[in-house]
């Protein structure tokens, strides 16, 4: 961490508000998908508040949820609240899951077999939620209207509005989700610059996003403890040392405790 050096420090604190914006635009271009025109002031408040609750809970549906309640309040259509949370966080997720394939592109051709089949299998989930995420959720709302007829339209309505957003909508939020993972992989690779034996750009974009992906699972509080393991056994395979795989997971959950 002494070799970071503040200059590189002060570049880091920039990209995490790069972070928080990115995002916040990624969501209200989900919002825009489905007919609404919300104030981007008032999303940012509210990804902010949805932070803060991600830090204390087991997973990310709890600040997912949080934001969805303080945005249905200022959308015309509520359900849509619900729906353009799940479209931007499905697709970045995807995302996600497509960078590692840079890496291979780069030259990482002896990256673990293992690697290379959860990539793969993330990305063909994810694609397979996004297209089809509106039919569980339809059939989910048949089976609860005898008992909840109020919260089965919910959930109806929520499934119509992710099964009508168009192609180009779906695009423009994949084009926000790939400028924050080009955000985030320049944030590790920056805090890896520093040190005298720089980490590969292959080694990043592989590892990073594996053991992100990994690390969203709701087992810790924030995802602390099993992020920082995950770094330090995935990016391990890659070569990494573990003191600074862990110093890498441990600045990224800092910045977003921050």
């Amino acid at each position: 961490m002494m070799r970071v050096g503040y200059r590189s420090l002060a570049v880091i604190a920039a990209l995490a508000g790069c972070h928080v914006l990115t995002l916040t635009l990624r969501w209200r271009a989900a919002l825009r998908s489905l007919g609404e025109e919300p104030r981007f002031l008032s999303l940012l408040g509210d990804f902010m508040v949805g932070a803060a609750y991600n830090s204390v809970l087991p997973s990310t549906v709890g600040g997912d949820v949080a934001r969805a309640y303080r945005c249905a309040t200022r959308v015309n259509h509520p359900p849509a609240a619900v729906a353009s949370i799940a479209l931007e966080r499905i697709i970045g997720f995807l995302c996600l899951s497509i960078v590692p394939f840079f890496g291979l592109l780069l030259g990482q051709r002896d990256a673990p077999a293992i690697f290379l089949t959860v990539s793969f299998a993330a990305t063909v989930a994810f694609g397979a939620l996004l297209a089809l995420l509106h039919v569980p959720l339809a059939f989910l709302s048949r089976i609860i209207e005898p008992v909840a007829p109020r919260i089965a339209v919910f959930v109806g309505e929520t499934a119509a509005d992710l099964r009508a957003v168009h192609a180009k909508g779906r695009l423009v939020v994949a084009g926000w989700s790939m400028v924050y993972q080009a955000l985030s992989m320049a944030f590790f690779l920056i805090v890896a610059s520093s040190w005298q034996e720089p980490v590969p750009t292959r080694a990043v974009l592989i590892g990073v996003p594996i053991a992100m992906i990994l690390s969203s699972l709701p087992v810790t509080i924030g995802g602390i403890g099993l992020r920082e393991s995950l770094f330090v056994a995935v990016l391990g395979k890659l070569g990494l040392p573990g003191g600074q795989a862990l110093l890498m997971a441990s600045v990224w959950g800092i910045e977003w405790l921050v």
